[in-house]
C-alpha cells in the first residue's frame, strides 16, 4: 500500500495508477512468452531484400523509428520496406503516414518502386515532346508492361494498403491513427 502511494505521488495524477507486479508474476508471463515464440524462424515480418533485419532481428516488428538527414532515403527504403513486407505477409498491412509528403508522391514512389522505371520516365514519359495529346508514343512496350505490373501488383494489396497525409487527415493524432488501425 506505501508503495501504491508513492506511485500515486510520483505520477502527480490520481487517474494513473501503475500495478504492482511480483517478480514470480513476471518470470511465469516471461516464460509464456518464450514458450509461444520458441522454434519459429521469425517473430516479426520478413522482408526480401535486407536480409539482417530477418537474421539479426527475427524480423521487422513493433514500432520503428527511421530518422537521417534530408534526402538520404528514408522514404525509398521506407516504401521499399513496406511493400517488401506487404509482398512476404498476407496478413499484413501498411498504414504510410507522411507529415510532409502528400498522398500522390507517396504513391507514384510506390508505383517506381514495382515498376523499376526512373522518376522521369514514369512521370514525364520516355520521351519528352511539347504535345499534350497521343502520349501513348511516349513510352515504350516494355515501360508498358511494367507500369502495368506495379499496377497490378499495388491493387493486390487492396485494403492492406493505406496512406495517410496532411491533406487526407490534417488533424492527425495517435488516436485518430490507432481507430484508423482498428478499422482496417
Amino acid at each position: 500500500e506505501v508503495i501504491q502511494e508513492t506511485f500515486k505521488k510520483i505520477t502527480n495524477s490520481a487517474s494513473i495508477c501503475l500495478p504492482i507486479i511480483s517478480i514470480a508474476e513476471r518470470q511465469k508471463n516471461h516464460d509464456a512468452l518464450l514458450e509461444k515464440n520458441r522454434g519459429k524462424k521469425h517473430l516479426g515480418l520478413k522482408v526480401k531484400t535486407i536480409k539482417e533485419l530477418n537474421d539479426d532481428m527475427s524480423g521487422l516488428r513493433g514500432l520503428m523509428l527511421l530518422a537521417a538527414a534530408p534526402n538520404a532515403g528514408k522514404t525509398a527504403l521506407t516504401i521499399q520496406l513496406g511493400l517488401e513486407i506487404l509482398s512476404e505477409n498476407p496478413e499484413a498491412c501498411l498504414i504510410y503516414v507522411s507529415l510532409e509528403m502528400g498522398e500522390d508522391s507517396i504513391f507514384t514512389r510506390m508505383n517506381l518502386y514495382h515498376s523499376g522505371l526512373n522518376f522521369k520516365t514514369y512521370v514525364l514519359g520516355g520521351e519528352q515532346i511539347e504535345s499534350e495529346t497521343n502520349h501513348e508514343h511516349l513510352f515504350t512496350p516494355e515501360d508498358i508492361r511494367k507500369m502495368k505490373f506495379a499496377k497490378d501488383a499495388i491493387e493486390k494489396y487492396g485494403r492492406r494498403l493505406q496512406i495517410i497525409d496532411q491533406k487526407t487527415c490534417p488533424n492527425i493524432s495517435s488516436k485518430i491513427l490507432i481507430d484508423y488501425i482498428e478499422n482496417v
